[in-house]
């Protein structure tokens, strides 16, 4: 069986079934280019111009620092935000997974912090 190689920023810790936690240490990351297009602001407060949030809509681009070493049977752990892009690569259907942070899966500490995850999401 292939590796899980990890291209989020940050270790992703996985909690199992059995109580173990599996960790995998970024390999560097993954990232896509953004376009982006400004739609009108939100206002809260009508009266005065300084509340307005900003809004865009975006387009990602091509994906960057996908390793060179990929092995057939190896999986690419990335951010929600690369899977777009990625799904580009044909070779690389099947072989995306992305941290579950949904209410099922995330765990978290006293404070809400993101401790790891209990499952991946796979693309």
């Amino acid at each position: 069986m292939g590796k899980i190689r990890n291209f989020t920023p940050d270790t992703v810790s996985v909690y199992l079934p059995n109580g173990e936690v599996k960790t995998f240490p970024s390999e560097g990351q993954i990232r896509v280019s953004q376009e982006i297009r400004p739609l009108p602001s939100l206002c809260l407060d009508f009266n005065v111009d300084d509340t307005a949030i900003p809004v865009v809509e975006c387009d990602y681009g091509p994906a960057e620092g996908i390793p060179d070493d990929l092995a057939e049977d190896d999986f690419l752990l990335v951010s929600t935000i690369c899977v777009e892009s990625l799904l580009h690569y044909d070779n690389l259907r099947g072989k995306i997974l992305v941290p579950d942070t949904g209410l099922n899966s995330v765990v978290r500490d006293a404070e809400g912090k993101i401790l790891g995850v209990r499952r991946f999401i796979r693309y």
